[in-house]
């Protein structure tokens, strides 16, 4: 466990403290206590864009445009002529289109693409994402012309393709508005684009149009998890697992339920049983060796921990915690 005390430290430092903290807290998820580091940070240093721009990303995730935008109002004003401030022009922009306010995001996106700072290629991808993001609203062929030079210029961004494929579904449900296939598929991308409210009003109408179909109800399970609706996503998960018994990921998620909400002997017999019908299910592994940390069992969730690097080298979030335990 790391202190959160903070220590009679230089301003420079304490700033450094707080900044890294605060960063701890998000990777694991910990936004309450991640609030107070970052605003602490700022309360430190306010004369600092790159301290502003720290804290704007963290309230941005959380969907705090408000206090987001103050800081990057801030941030922009107090960065000197000449100083790079294409990073505070993206964020405007997507807070912009958080907002949905698609015209004020294309004029930030157009100034960071004119930015002498920034990489053109990669601001025009963005500003083309954005244009995409606009014209979606109303013609999908548009959009989807738009954000073609993107996946060409950039075949590996995941975003991106997301994006496209989304104007795709949404262009098909024109066509066949009452496909709980398309509803589905466009509910699921919403989740991977971290829009949920729009995820779950996707999902609700392809339950509604055929709840027969396991995996619909468990992506609707999801979607009410992902905003913390945790007694509608432990109902959706378990309608999943009616429908289809061996469903891993629907167990996963009644176990991930219960571990949230600090229900760890429920957990714990959720994960044990489901790791004894796949002993090498990773996600469960991980979950059950954080369970064993917060249960002050070490050595447990070190060999678990392990057991999933050896079965997944390239989980750099387990291998992170792994590195944190032999640092403590």
């Amino acid at each position: 466990m790391r202190p959160r005390r903070l220590i009679a430290l230089q301003p420079e430092l304490a700033t450094a403290y707080q900044l890294r903290t605060g960063l701890y807290d998000k990777v694991y998820q910990q936004a309450d206590k991640a609030r107070p580091d970052f605003a602490r940070s700022v309360a430190l240093a306010p004369e600092r864009p790159e301290v502003l721009l720290t804290a704007a990303r963290f309230y941005l995730a959380q969907s705090e445009l408000t206090e987001a935008e103050g800081l990057l109002l801030k941030a922009r004003q107090l960065q000197p002529v000449g100083e790079p401030g294409a990073d505070v022009l993206f964020l405007l922009a997507q807070l912009e289109q958080t907002r949905q306010r698609f015209e004020q995001a294309l004029a930030y996106y157009a100034q960071a693409v004119a930015h002498p700072a920034v990489q053109q290629s990669l601001a025009q991808a963005t500003y083309r994402r954005a244009q995409a993001s606009l014209l979606a609203q109303q013609r999908l062929s548009e959009a989807l012309q738009v954000l073609t030079p993107v996946l060409q210029q950039y075949p590996d961004r995941e975003d991106a393709q997301n994006e496209y494929k989304l104007y795709f579904v949404q262009q098909q449900l024109q066509q066949q508005p009452a496909d709980a296939r398309l509803h589905n598929e466009l509910g699921q991308l919403y989740i991977k684009l971290n829009q949920p409210e729009k995820a779950l009003k996707a999902l609700l109408q392809a339950y509604q149009l055929d709840a027969r179909q396991a995996v619909i109800a468990y992506n609707l399970g999801l979607a009410h998890q992902t905003l913390n609706q945790v007694s509608e996503a432990r109902a959706a998960f378990k309608a999943a697992l009616q429908l289809d018994p061996a469903y891993t990921k629907a167990r996963l998620g009644l176990a991930q339920l219960s571990y949230q909400a600090g229900e760890l002997a429920r957990a714990e017999a959720e994960l044990t049983s489901l790791l004894k019908a796949q002993p090498d299910y990773v996600p469960a592994m991980s979950l059950l060796g954080q369970l064993r940390q917060q249960q002050g069992q070490i050595e447990a969730a070190r060999l678990l921990w392990q057991r999933v690097l050896a079965l997944d080298p390239q989980n750099h979030r387990v291998s992170q915690w792994l590195q944190r335990l032999a640092a403590d």
